[in-house]
């Protein structure tokens, strides 16, 4: 039986995805289940698969599944006491596989782990790390206040779905979010091993829409885990939240040119406990005080 399965999501990773694949088939390891999930890729992200296919455990088709979704198909053939998930953009460092097996050897309690990852940009020039941090309560997790756990090389015990569930078949980005936040719920801490055992690339935002739409994915998982706080933090976790989406709705507006005040305007309405924000209101009413300012200036004149 493998002690780790690696499950790789992937989705029109045609420049990447060879990278990612022989950095976890490269790890000098025999002990270690591969599964990549292809979720539909129109490029040519199938045909590298399909080339280095002999060298992985299994191969599976998901089209137009969310990350959630594919990596609970995959999990259905894992086979490995422990999981990692790497997207098919990422990459595994040299002997990280080796690291986390001697951890578990000496640590066969361990049931959930963490590791520094490098970042990197497109064409693998590092751009910095990302240092793990544990969040002392989960409330601070879920306002994004405390606690930083990467994308990448996070190892857990493949038992703990059994307490706390697969993922969100619903999530595409913050899929990883809301499973560790179920985690921290059960009373599971990450331990923070201090290697770096991943890399996790950074590409430049050209949609901004959806950038709004994954930072709205994360208020939707902190507002459902709510349920796990105490009164006095929940109020607190919902105050945050609406903050968070007034600044999200306040981005939406600059993206909708001449139709931005009618957006606003829909929003006020239907959040009528946004009305004491001065930020909307002055984001509202902005082209109304430039003509009257105009206006003035020209009488002045």
């Amino acid at each position: 039986m493998p002690v780790i399965t690696a499950i790789i999501p992937t989705f029109n990773d045609q420049d990447f995805v060879e990278r990612c694949l022989c950095s976890v088939i490269d790890q000098a390891v025999d002990d270690v289940q591969i599964i990549v999930i292809d979720r539909g890729s129109s490029d040519q992200t199938r045909n590298t698969i399909h080339f280095y296919e002999s060298q992985v455990d299994q191969v599976i088709d998901a089209p137009g599944t969310t990350l959630g979704a594919s990596i609970n198909r995959a999990l259905l053939h894992a086979k490995g006491r422990y999981v990692t998930v790497l997207r098919g953009d990422c990459l595994l460092m040299p002997g990280a596989m080796e690291t986390i097996r001697d951890h578990i050897k000496h640590h066969p309690q361990t049931h959930w782990l963490a590791s520094t990852n490098l970042r990197i940009d497109t064409d693998d020039h590092l751009k910095g790390n990302v240092n793990p941090t544990l969040p002392e309560h989960l409330a601070d997790y879920l306002k994004h206040n405390a606690g930083l756990i990467p994308p990448a090389g996070v190892f857990w015990r493949k038992a703990l779905i059994d307490t706390v569930g697969l993922f969100d078949n619903d999530l595409e980005d913050a899929y990883d979010y809301d499973f560790y936040c179920r985690l921290l719920a059960a009373n599971h801490q990450p331990m923070l091993i201090d290697r770096t055992l991943a890399a996790v690339r950074e590409h430049v935002i050209t949609e901004p829409m959806h950038a709004l739409d994954t930072a709205e994915q994360y208020i939707h998982v902190a507002r459902k885990h709510a349920m796990n706080l105490p009164l006095t933090q929940r109020y607190a976790l919902w105050g945050n939240c609406d903050l968070r989406q007034r600044i999200i709705t306040l981005a939406r507006a600059e993206m909708q040119g001449e139709k931005s005040q009618n957006y606003l305007a829909w929003k006020l309405f239907t959040h009528p406990w946004w009305i004491s924000d001065h930020h909307l209101w002055e984001a509202l009413f902005k082209e109304h005080q430039q003509t009257q300012n105009d206006e003035q200036n020209k009488e002045a004149a």
